[in-house]
């Protein structure tokens, strides 16, 4: 289960690449598998704050929300 602070920053990275016209989910896990940053928007500082946080969080997250979808 992730720690409700992370819960509530990776929604809110989430949030900001849907904005840029993105698929939060598909950027989240390139990121996640590859490191590389470019799959985050500097929108809203996604891209600096994804980088403070853990993959094995990243991931936790795209599972519960892709399952819950």
């Amino acid at each position: 289960m992730l720690d409700e602070n992370v819960l509530s920053i990776l929604n809110d990275i989430a949030d900001a690449i849907k904005e840029a016209g993105l698929d939060p989910y598909e950027q989240l896990y390139g990121y996640a598998t590859t490191g590389n940053e470019l799959y985050i928007t500097r929108h809203r500082g996604a891209r600096e704050r994804i980088q403070m946080q853990k993959i094995d969080d990243i991931i936790q997250y795209i599972k519960t929300k892709l399952i819950h979808q």
